[in-house]
């Protein structure tokens, strides 16, 4: 019968090929922008957001949470954080930072 060997106190491996700790590499950031197609929420007193974005380079809308002052349909938004599956709402793009941009067009 052979015995496991026994935990450290940190549990975090570095990865050979990075250097970086598994928790490290689940803390990376990805950016994605597109334009705001609808505002499901916005909380005018906390800046809690729920919005669909058309991203580029993604094919069906996404939904990204996060704080912004403001936000309207047609503005332009970059979006800093990570991916999430929500337990009740699904795949969510949950925004670390979130910047919008006035549409410049008319039809915008």
């Amino acid at each position: 019968m052979s015995r496991a060997a026994p935990r450290t106190a940190d549990h975090r491996h570095r990865s050979a090929a990075t250097g970086l700790s598994h928790t490290a590499n689940r803390e990376r950031s990805e950016t994605i922008s597109g334009s705001v197609e609808r505002v499901t929420f916005h909380s005018d007193e906390s800046g809690y957001c729920v919005i669909r974005v058309k991203a580029r380079g993604i094919r069906d809308l996404v939904t990204v949470v996060g704080y912004s002052g403001s936000i309207s349909a047609g503005e332009w938004v970059t979006a800093t954080g990570g991916w999430v599956n929500d337990v009740k709402y699904g795949p969510q793009f949950k925004a670390r930072f979130l910047k919008s941009v006035a549409p410049t067009s008319e039809p915008g």
